[in-house]
């Protein structure tokens, strides 16, 4: 899988995460969210960005493992960056965030390609490594 995994020597790489999500306090818990993630194999590499021409310049030179996207982004949706990624052929797992999340828009995710989503609520982000840890073995 890009971005994690094992090289020919037998060495761990870094998980490498790509992180969109505009607000600066919900960067800030994901990152805390990730400071001690033992249910990941190991070291993990977080890349933050505002928006989805922002994830899209990054996605476009390197790749990641997974990328946890914030539904509401300035000009643009995760929804529209997942659409995107699939219109690219790019098939990075992608984890949807949204503070008000319902059935409706999960299933839309879903429907889209969405591994899972994920309603930020107090404490979501001590649920991310794990979630991470799922999409990877899945």
């Amino acid at each position: 899988m890009a971005g994690s995994g094992c090289n020919s020597a037998g060495q761990r790489w870094t998980l490498r995460v790509l992180v969109v999500e505009d607000d600066p306090t919900d960067r800030l818990l994901i990152a805390r969210g990730f400071r001690d993630p033992a249910p990941l194999p190991g070291p993990v590499e977080l890349e933050a960005v505002g928006d989805v021409d922002a994830a899209l310049a990054v996605l476009a030179g390197r790749s990641f493992a997974v990328i946890l996207s914030d539904y509401s982004l300035p000009g643009w949706t995760g929804l529209d960056l997942l659409r995107r990624l699939r219109e690219r052929d790019d098939r990075t797992p992608l984890v949807l965030m949204s503070g008000g999340a319902d059935e409706a828009l999960a299933a839309t995710a879903k429907q889209l390609g969405a591994v899972d989503c994920i309603v930020k609520r107090a404490g979501f982000e001590r649920a991310l490594p794990a979630l991470v840890g799922r999409v990877l073995a899945a």
